[in-house]
């Protein structure tokens, strides 16, 4: 697999302003982290679960019911947090190239830092026709019930986002007009446009463009569970020999579970030199 540069097609700039409230732990550093059920929980129930966790207000997590009252672009820059406290590194997306003459498996790199963005802004204007809207970003709430509904149309959630339809609030009966969604999907999407990221490049055999869309806050999730699965691999060595408790181990904390894990490992190639 071949790595090759690649080119997004636009640059966020990161303020921390929004997160200098909370303190971050890193995801893995603690017992609770290995209950965290990567495989049977809806991704953003997973993300809430986490960010919760993780981010500490007055060195208390978070409730994940305030989680929920957060932005999903919140949210999501939350977790970005998270993950880049806990493993400062490059995202890999391994994409095939889709011209069946080359069909060469290509890796890209993705610095996570350039995802930072501001989040203090939650709210925001557009014009339709000459009728000034306010609207706010979509919540975990709003998640929630969108996932939930089997009876809502598509201007049913939009209305609930809508705040202000020129100087006055929509009353109850107010229906949000099917004509508008074309416009107010299109803002939306510029609101928060690492929701619908898509990332250009080009095929180092052929040259041939390359666009992926990419789910942001699952290719995080990924890294998290690869952390996970990887202390608990350190914690199934280590309690083989010490017969220690999972929690024991956990508890250890990195440098000292590195410090025996090389005991293990000297043990380990010392026996077959004998």
């Amino acid at each position: 697999m071949q790595p090759t540069n690649i080119h997004i097609k636009d640059r966020w700039p990161a303020d921390d302003a929004a997160r200098q409230q909370y303190s971050l732990r890193k995801f893995g550093s603690q017992f609770c982290d290995l209950d965290v059920d990567f495989y049977n929980t809806q991704q953003p129930r997973l993300a809430t679960q986490i960010v919760s966790s993780c981010l500490l207000h007055h060195d208390q997590p978070i409730a994940e019911s305030e989680v929920c009252t957060w932005s999903l672009k919140k949210r999501l820059q939350a977790l970005l947090a998270v993950t880049t406290k806990t493993r400062d590194e490059e995202m890999l997306l391994q994409v095939r190239c889709p011209q069946n003459r080359c069909g060469e498996e290509v890796e890209l790199a993705l610095g996570l830092n350039r995802f930072k963005q501001d989040t203090e802004d939650e709210q925001f204007t557009f014009n339709i026709g000459n009728r000034m809207i306010t609207a706010r970003l979509p919540n975990g709430i709003d998640q929630q019930q969108w996932m939930q509904s089997q009876t809502q149309s598509t201007t049913d959630l939009a209305k609930r986002l809508i705040m202000r339809v020129g100087d006055a609030q929509p009353r109850a009966e107010w229906q949000f007009p099917e004509e508008w969604l074309p416009v107010f999907s299109k803002v939306l999407e510029q609101q928060d446009e690492l929701m619908t990221m898509q990332i250009s490049s080009n095929c180092p055999a052929c040259d041939a463009a390359l666009e992926i869309a990419v789910d942001l806050e699952a290719q995080l999730l990924s890294i998290l569970s690869h952390t996970q699965r990887n202390l608990l691999r350190e914690v199934h060595r280590i309690a083989l020999v010490y017969h220690w408790s999972e929690r024991e181990i956990v508890e250890l904390g990195a440098s000292r579970r590195s410090f025996y894990l090389q005991q293990l490992s000297q043990l380990a190639e010392g026996a077959l030199l004998q």
